[in-house]
């Protein structure tokens, strides 16, 4: 409520306002207690209530909006790139933990109990997709008559 206001009238002009009826409220209990204790009132305890306000509140009030309204902001960026960080965390994905692996075919079992393939498998766990070639060793073992540049 108090954060609302002093966005829309802006830290000064609330200070300000904080600070008249402070002064106010101090006057209103202030001026009483005067009249019953003594039955006269000097100008020093006329201008105390009045003076004492401005000169402790009116500047450090200031302060403290600026404060409020910077918490604010940062408590705001911060929600802004938590959101964000979430976010992108649900786009990662990550392949971790160990893998139960055939020594022979390779195929890798998943959560379910099932063999798939590796490519497969790292597919459906992760945004990486394969293209598929041959190393030099296993074109030369594969293709012995073929040289690598396409001729025989």
């Amino acid at each position: 409520m108090i954060l609302n206001f002093v966005k829309k009238h802006g830290k000064i002009k609330a200070s300000a306002i904080l600070t008249f009826v402070i002064i106010f409220v101090t006057l209103s209990v202030t001026y009483p207690f005067i009249y019953i204790n003594e039955g006269t009132v000097c100008l020093y305890q006329m201008m105390l209530p009045t003076v004492m306000p401005i000169a402790l509140f009116f500047i450090p009030a200031i302060f403290f909006f600026d404060i409020l309204i910077r918490l604010d902001t940062a408590e705001k960026d911060l929600q802004i790139k938590n959101t964000e960080l979430e976010k992108s965390l649900d786009e990662i994905k990550i392949l971790e933990g160990l893998f139960p692996i055939c020594s022979s075919c390779k195929s890798i079992r998943d959560d379910e109990g099932e063999w798939n393939q590796i490519e497969r498998y790292i597919e459906k766990k992760s945004d990486a997709t394969f293209s598929h070639s041959l190393c030099p060793d296993c074109f030369t073992k594969l293709y012995p008559t073929i040289k690598r540049n396409g001729s025989k």
